[in-house]
């Protein structure tokens, strides 16, 4: 970023600020620090009506956390891994972990899929097939 700053804001025709501003400006308004109030901060923003921010999390379909785990996952690959072959699912099915699908008027969570896509786990703890199933 150090080397092509000024060409882009020069070939951009825009302005650029530091952190410092920013962290000058947002203590003078009294603004808690966060990613939303730099961004009003750097826009000049001083009174104008501001919405509540949103934040999006992405949900993990697999129950690891990724802190726990070390760099090698091979341990964690229940099979051995030979010349060509892969522990990876080649094929998905339909119905996915966390889907929410409808059996006989009641809404139920997906939990996985088992027997190559013929049967489904749901959150009632009954494996169900896919044909009764409504997404």
């Amino acid at each position: 970023m150090t080397m092509i700053r000024w060409k882009m804001v020069n070939q951009l025709e825009c302005q650029h600020t530091y952190g410092y501003i920013t962290k000058s400006k947002r203590i003078e308004l009294k603004l808690n620090k966060s990613h939303h109030n730099d961004a009003f901060v750097i826009a000049n923003g001083t009174n104008q009506q501001r919405v509540t921010p949103f934040t999006v999390t992405q949900r993990r379909r697999n129950n690891r956390s990724l802190e726990k785990l070390p760099e090698n996952l091979r341990v964690y690959r229940q099979v051995k891994l030979k010349k060509g072959k892969r522990a990876i699912r080649k094929q998905r099915y339909f119905f996915q972990p966390g889907d929410l699908v409808r059996l006989d008027n009641i809404v139920l969570t997906v939990k996985g899929t088992m027997s190559k896509g013929k049967s489904v786990l749901l959150s009632n703890k009954k494996t169900k097939t896919p044909k009764k199933l409504e997404l």
